[in-house]
């Protein structure tokens, strides 16, 4: 199956985990084997380039090298765990065929004191348009997102 983005993930010693290595397609459970290890999460696209990326240290959120969401919190003391998932599009008739893809999830999220479970993750759609998330995934609107969090 042909995605826009696949996920790459950057440990601390440099290691890069694919998620396609040669025609081998990696589940997602090889980054959470890894997770202490992360450095950084990035969607590539076919060429191999980054163009979306979770710091898994400062918890921030990027559109290239550009920031789109300044964490509020420098998450790497909470030991926090990469959101990732493709959102595809479902037919009730259950027609034959692969999976329309609408969009991807990623963010991370971390148990944080007197915060309880802090969830930032947005929705990339197969246009770009960047959506942010709630904890269980909805929608919110700029002015639903709290004020320990930015999005640029």
């Amino acid at each position: 199956m042909a995605y826009k983005y696949r996920w790459l993930a950057k440990l601390n010693d440099g290691t890069e985990l694919k998620q396609f290595d040669g025609e081998t397609e990696n589940t997602f459970g090889l980054v959470t084997e890894h997770e202490q290890e992360l450095d950084k999460f990035c969607l590539i696209d076919s060429e191999g380039i980054c163009r979306y990326s979770v710091d898994m240290k400062s918890g921030d959120i990027l559109r290239g090298e550009d920031l789109l969401f300044k964490s509020p919190f420098r998450v790497e003391a909470y030991n926090p765990k990469p959101v990732f998932w493709r959102r595809n599009k479902v037919t009730l008739l259950g027609t034959v065929g692969e999976p329309e893809v609408v969009g991807y999830i990623l963010g991370w999220q971390a148990t944080i004191p007197n915060e309880n479970s802090v969830v930032n993750q947005f929705l990339i759609l197969e246009n770009d348009t960047v959506v942010a998330l709630d904890k269980l995934g909805r929608p919110v609107t700029k002015k639903e997102i709290s004020a320990r969090s930015r999005i640029i």
